[in-house]
């Protein structure tokens, strides 16, 4: 028995739409380094240490980029 539904009605198979290069894929959360620049992204349930490892193992907290979405953002260097 297949998977998926066969016959002449029924709809062609479609691949997921993938997210061109340096752009969100959808279900997933920026991280941020302290100037705003994305250095990559993590699923709806890593922590802030799953997150600071984008950031050079710098701390990172939670907050909102510029479009209102959650983003992990990184917190600059002490001079």
């Amino acid at each position: 028995m297949s998977k998926f539904r066969a016959g002449p009605d029924a709809p062609e198979r479609r691949a997921p739409k993938q997210p061109k290069p340096g752009t969100l894929p959808l279900s997933r959360i920026a991280v941020l380094d302290h100037k705003g620049n994305m250095r990559g992204h993590v699923g709806k349930l890593a922590t802030s240490l799953t997150a600071s490892r984008f950031l050079g193992g710098k701390p990172a907290y939670l907050d909102k980029d510029d479009k209102g979405k959650p983003c992990w953002r990184g917190i600059a260097a002490r001079p």
